[in-house]
């Protein structure tokens, strides 16, 4: 039995209209969790069939959901520049990660709060001469490796973080597994605490004063831009270039990554941010402040 406008009228069903109605607050999260599932999924599909046709998604009733991405997933990436500058850390003293536990609930731990970080007394740059380790995906269903990369250095509006603790999410074992599509080689990680190091260099003042150096940050799953549409209608968990640079092309929202191995230069895609090393480079759009009373390991 269906119901139109006059039977409602007539009746005495009355249907949600404000936001604050809890059910109807319920069922508007639920489906835009849905949309933002439905939207990733598209996105990465478009990657390993690049031959579909546009009509193809039309006849499947999806095209509104992903016209905004899909054209800027289209547009062609600006040219990555391999050779990293010379903004690098000053400890060139690895150490080795924690990989204890399991994957349900894993912490893999970096640095510990004695590590001899010198950071210069500018509010951009940290010194020169350092390099950093970090997990790797080369292939589905192969063993991860640690690889040494060139320190990652942080554009306008990004923070460089020093890990201190990274969540292995199940993504990340979906990924591993090929069932989540991912350009590859990739840095995965992106549940992440750690402290901010440097800001990129034209960095406003608002950023740098939110996230001082030293600062304790939580970084998000969904590294929002900041600038998009839904964005701009506060949907950052439906985030346009999250979708169309991050999770297509493993790149942050200029189409570049921030990491390449240490010796080759060769560049790695980012799974967010690749938060499985010991330095990452996030959005400031991406960060939260984390108060002194949680713990790192368990907030990540």
């Amino acid at each position: 039995m269906r119901l139109n406008h006059d039977d409602l009228a007539e009746s005495n069903i009355k249907l949600p209209t404000q936001l604050d109605d809890p059910v109807f607050c319920k069922l508007h999260q639920t489906i835009r969790v849905q949309i933002g599932q439905i939207h990733c999924f598209l996105i990465s599909l478009l990657q390993n069939f690049k031959n579909l046709r546009c009509h193809s998604i039309q006849e499947m009733g999806l095209s509104h959901l992903i016209q905004r991405s899909i054209t800027k997933k289209l547009l062609p990436s600006k040219p990555s520049n391999i050779i990293s500058s010379s903004w690098f850390l000053a400890d060139t003293t690895a150490k080795s990660f924690d990989l204890s536990g399991g994957s349900n609930g894993a912490k893999i731990n970096s640095f510990d709060d004695n590590d001899s970080l010198k950071i210069s007394k500018s509010s951009y740059h940290v010194s020169s001469g350092g390099f950093m380790r970090g997990v790797v995906f080369w292939e589905p269903n192969k063993p991860v490796t640690i690889e040494e990369f060139q320190m990652p250095r942080p554009k306008a509006g990004e923070v460089l973080i020093k890990t201190k603790a990274c969540g292995v999410c199940h993504s990340d074992l979906h990924v591993i597994k090929g069932e989540i599509p991912f350009p590859s080689p990739c840095a995965i990680g992106h549940e992440i605490t750690g402290e901010v190091v440097e800001h990129g260099k034209l960095s406003d003042r608002k950023t740098i004063e939110r996230f001082p150096v030293g600062s304790r940050v939580v970084g998000a799953f969904i590294m929002p831009c900041g600038n998009c549409f839904y964005c701009s209608k506060g949907h950052d968990d439906l985030c346009e270039d999250f979708f169309a640079y991050n999770r297509s092309k493993g790149t942050l929202y200029d189409g570049e990554t921030r990491l390449f191995l240490r010796n080759s230069g060769k560049p790695i895609s980012m799974y967010s941010m690749g938060g499985l090393a010991e330095y990452c480079v996030v959005p400031a759009h991406g960060l939260t402040i984390l108060p002194n009373s949680l713990p790192y390991s368990e907030s990540a």
